[in-house]
C-alpha cells in the first residue's frame, strides 16, 4: 500500500510559544485497529486548543467523530480498511483563536468572541478573511508531530476545541465542536482525503478541475460521463454564470451538509481507498520443501468491505476449482507429475464506482508454483512477483521518481491514469524487469490533481497513486 510520506519541516514558526519539536513524543491511543499500519488506511485524529486536563475531553470528541465517519457511506462500507489513532499534544490554553478581523464575523450565529489563546498548532477562525474558515496556522508543528510520533499516517483530521461553527480542509482537515462538527469534518475530509471540489460556489480562487468540477459540459467527455445515464441524479449542473460544471444539484455533501455523497464524490473516495489498500493481506503457504502426501489447504487472508463485494476464482493449471471462498483443498493426486500452477484472483466488484480504472485495477491476484514428484508435493513456492513499489517525492510538482522491486524476472508495462480513469502516459510497455528498478518521469506539465500509476504483469495488476502539485 502507498502511504502519504511527510517531509519534515526543519523550521520553528514563532507564535508565541516555542516548541520543542524535534523528537518530542505524545501519548497515541488507538480508537481502532483492524491491522499493520503499512496495509491500512491510518486516520490520525489530532486536537488543538485541548489543555492536559482536557485529555479524556479530546479522546471523548475524537470517539464521537470516529463513529460518525463509519457511519458515513462509502466509508461505512470500508471501515474494516481503516485503523484511527488519536495524538495527544496538550495546549498551554484552552480554545481556538479568533482575532474578529473577516468582515463576516458579524454574521455569524451566535457571535464568536474575540480570543487569543495559546494553542499547540495554532488554530484560528477568520483565515483568509472568512470567518468560519477554521485552520491551524503551525503547520511546521504539526508536520514535527506527525513526523516523531506517526509518520505512517494517511489522513489527518485536527478537531479545535471550540463549540462555534467552522472547518476547512486542505492538507490537513479541520473541524470545530459544533453540534454541526462531524458533518463538517466528513466534508472537509471529502477534500483533503479525495481532492473534491465544494459544490456549492465558494469563490473562483476554487475554481479548477476536480473529479466533481469541471468547465467540460459535454456529456460525452465529461469526468462522469459513466454516470449520466443510471438513474442516479448525476447531471450536468452549473454553478451559474461561472462556465463551471457540478453532477449533482444540492444533493451532496459537499454541497450541503447532511446529505449522502453523490455517486461521482462517492466514487472518487472509494478510487482513493483502492489505491490505498491491497485487500489481499496475506497468503498461505509462502514456501515449502517439505515432502507432503496429504491434502493442504491454499488460503488467502482477505479485508472485507460491508457489504461484502469481494469475489475470488481460483485456477489449477488454468482450471477453475473455486468461486468466492478465501481457501482450497488441493490433494496431491489431482496434480500433474511435474510444474502445477495455482493462482487466485480477487476482485472488489462494487458498483460505488464506475471509474475506468475499476475494471482493470482493482483486480489482486496470487500465485502459487507447485511441483509433483509421484504421488507427492515435493515444493510449494509463491510466485507473486511485484514486491514493493516507492514513489518519491509525493506530492511532486515536477519529476517523479519510481522504483520497485521483483522476485523473478518478468515484463511489466507501467501507464499513468488520471483520478477519472483517462491514460495520460505509457511509461514502459512490456519492459522486463529484474530484482530492483528505478526511473524518472517528467510530470511538469500535467495538471494540478491526483493519479495513479499502473504496474501490469501478465498475473498481476498494482496501482499507486501520486499528487501533481
Amino acid at each position: 500500500m502507498k502511504k502519504r510520506k511527510l517531509i519534515v519541516v526543519l523550521f520553528v514558526l514563532f507564535t508565541g510559544i516555542i516548541h520543542p519539536l524535534f523528537a518530542q513524543k505524545f501519548d497515541v491511543d488507538t480508537l481502532v485497529y483492524n491491522g499493520n499500519s503499512n496495509q491500512y488506511i491510518n486516520l490520525v485524529i489530532l486536537g488543538d486548543g485541548y489543555t492536559n486536563a482536557e485529555m479524556t475531553k479530546f479522546t471523548t470528541d475524537a470517539t464521537k467523530f470516529k463513529d460518525y465517519f463509519f457511519l458515513k457511506a462509502p466509508y461505512s462500507n470500508y471501515k474494516n480498511y481503516f485503523n484511527v489513532f488519536i495524538i495527544k499534544t496538550p495546549s498551554i490554553s484552552s480554545g481556538v483563536k479568533h482575532p474578529g478581523t473577516a468582515s463576516d464575523c458579524s454574521s455569524a450565529s451566535p457571535l464568536v468572541p474575540v480570543s487569543n489563546p495559546n494553542t499547540y498548532f495554532g488554530t484560528t477562525f477568520d483565515t483568509s478573511g472568512i470567518h468560519r474558515l477554521v485552520s491551524p496556522t503551525n503547520y511546521s508543528v504539526i508536520t514535527t508531530v506527525l513526523a516523531n510520533n506517526f509518520p505512517n499516517y494517511d489522513q489527518v483530521i485536527i478537531l479545535a476545541n471550540s463549540p462555534y461553527y467552522g472547518g476547512s480542509g486542505g492538507y490537513y482537515a479541520t473541524a470545530t465542536l459544533d453540534p454541526s462538527s462531524d458533518e463538517v469534518a466528513v466534508h472537509e475530509i471529502g477534500h483533503s482525503f479525495a481532492g473534491l471540489a465544494d459544490e456549492y460556489w465558494a469563490g473562483s480562487q476554487y475554481a479548477m478541475e476536480k473529479p466533481n468540477m469541471t468547465q467540460d459540459s459535454n456529456p460525452s467527455t465529461i469526468k462522469w460521463k459513466n454516470w449520466l445515464t443510471f438513474g442516479t441524479g448525476i447531471g450536468i449542473y452549473e454553478h451559474v454564470g461561472y462556465g463551471w460544471y457540478k453532477p449533482s444539484n444540492g444533493t451532496c455533501d459537499m454541497g450541503s451538509l447532511n446529505k449522502p455523497f453523490c455517486a461521482v464524490c462517492t466514487e472518487t473516495i472509494v478510487e482513493e481507498i483502492h489505491g490505498l489498500v491491497n485487500p489481499i493481506k496475506s497468503h498461505a503457504p509462502l514456501n515449502s520443501a517439505n515432502t507432503i502426501s496429504k491434502p493442504i489447504y491454499f488460503s488467502l487472508n482477505i479485508t472485507k468491505p460491508i457489504p461484502n463485494t469481494i469475489k475470488t476464482e481460483w485456477l489449477l493449471n488454468g482450471i477453475k476449482i473455486g468461486n468466492n471462498v478465501d481457501s482450497v483443498l488441493i490433494n496431491p493426486s489431482s496434480l500433474t507429475t511435474g510444474n502445477n500452477s495455482l493462482s487466485v484472483t480477487v476482485t472488489d466488484t462494487t458498483k460505488l464506482t464506475r471509474s475506468n480504472l475499476h475494471l482493470t485495477s482493482h483486480v489482486y491476484v496470487t500465485n502459487w508454483s507447485i511441483s509433483k514428484v509421484n504421488t507427492e508435493i515435493q515444493n510449494i513456492s509463491s510466485t507473486n512477483n511485484l514486491l514493493e513499489v516507492k514513489l518519491y517525492p509525493n506530492p511532486s510538482s515536477d519529476f517523479l521518481s519510481i522504483s520497485y522491486k521483483a522476485d523473478k524476472q518478468e515484463k511489466i508495462s507501467i501507464r499513468v491514469f488520471s483520478s477519472v480513469g483517462t491514460l495520460v502516459q505509457s511509461v514502459t510497455e512490456q519492459k522486463w524487469i529484474d530484482s530492483e528498478n528505478a526511473l524518472k518521469i517528467n510530470i511538469r506539465n500535467y495538471p494540478a490533481g491526483s493519479y495513479y500509476i499502473e504496474f501490469r504483469t501478465l498475473n498481476y495488476v498494482h496501482t499507486e497513486k501520486f499528487i501533481k502539485q
